[in-house]
């Protein structure tokens, strides 16, 4: 009978501690999606979507007045919280790679690095701006945070206003 027992509770501490670590996890892996598809190049016919909304007004203003890319919402709804997505929707963060389409660079994303601290993820790594002009690598810096799902309720890049001047540039 205490064999059975003892059997039982290390099934069930073992059981304990593989959910436990899931949702830390799944916090870090859906950053990591959001923040790599932020600083992902488009496709020609994602970024003819987005010219195809605009037709003759500023790219800026088209967006604000109808509804997004399927490609928006493809790469992000999924790993965010409602809250998380219309707040990049609405900041325009999703922007970046239609800008760097615009100007005839390519981007990618190197070194990324996401680390638990307390309640928030720390957002580290390289992005390479690519065009005629030569190379540009920026440092990207931020912090993000995850509901109790693991989805992404909050994401701040703190030098996107450089990242945008270099991609404009």
């Amino acid at each position: 009978m205490r064999k059975k027992f003892c059997v039982l509770a290390a099934v069930l501490l073992a059981a304990l501690q593989g959910c436990g670590g899931g949702q830390e996890d799944t916090g870090a892996d859906n950053v990591e999606e959001v923040v790599e598809n932020l600083f992902e190049d488009l496709e020609e016919e994602e970024y003819e979507e987005i010219r195809g909304q605009a037709d003759g007004d500023s790219s800026t203003e088209a967006l604000a007045s109808t509804e997004l890319p399927q490609w928006v919402s493809e790469r992000f709804q999924e790993y965010m919280t409602e809250e998380g997505y219309a707040d990049l929707t609405g900041t325009g963060m999703y922007e970046i790679p239609v800008n760097a389409f615009a100007q005839d660079k390519e981007i990618s994303l190197e070194n990324l690095e996401i680390r638990q601290e307390e309640e928030n993820y720390e957002i580290s790594g390289e992005l390479t701006l690519s065009g005629q002009g030569g190379e540009n690598t920026i440092q990207i810096q931020g912090s993000a945070q995850t509901d109790q799902e693991g989805l992404v309720s909050y994401l701040n890049i703190s030098n996107m206003q450089e990242i945008e001047e270099a991609v404009q540039s």
